[in-house]
């Protein structure tokens, strides 16, 4: 009852996706303010190669990135490696952390034949009593298959 009572009277009504919009209009009794995508919207997109193209910058930025941390103490062939990201708050199975680690183990069991390197960044905010609210990023996995 309480969260119904303050979630009807809140100033701004946010959700993540169409079906969540129409839940909060009927468990709440008023239409979200404002509908923000979870994910990536390639719709927004007016033609393919304009995608693909941000694609090909966002990917170099990365690969600058990992020449520049790792280069060195790993060196490995950009073009065969795998790259996986998640964030958000440590609340690891409600937030799908169980899931992205298990995805991860079956993507090693299925890549043994190949020769694919994958790369996996984790973020996560830490402390949530107000204390620390920083975003923590770490490298969680980089293995070769051979």
């Amino acid at each position: 009852m309480f969260f119904y009572c303050t979630s009807r009277d809140v100033i701004y009504c946010l959700v993540f996706s169409e079906i969540t919009g129409l839940e909060a209009e009927h468990l709440l009794g008023r239409k979200p303010d404002i509908l923000t995508p979870n994910g990536l919207n390639v719709v927004k997109f007016s033609a393919l190669h304009e995608f693909q193209n941000l694609h090909a910058l966002a990917k170099e930025k990365i690969h600058d990135f990992i020449r520049g941390h790792f280069y060195g103490n790993l060196n490995f062939d950009l073009d065969k490696t795998l790259y996986f990201f998640t964030a958000g708050r440590y609340e690891f199975t409600n937030k799908g952390g169980d899931f992205f680690i298990e995805a991860l183990a079956r993507l090693n069991y299925k890549l043994q034949p190949a020769c694919f390197i994958v790369s996996t960044f984790v973020g996560e905010t830490s402390e949530f009593d107000g204390r620390d609210k920083h975003l923590r990023v770490s490298l969680l996995l980089n293995y070769r298959h051979r």
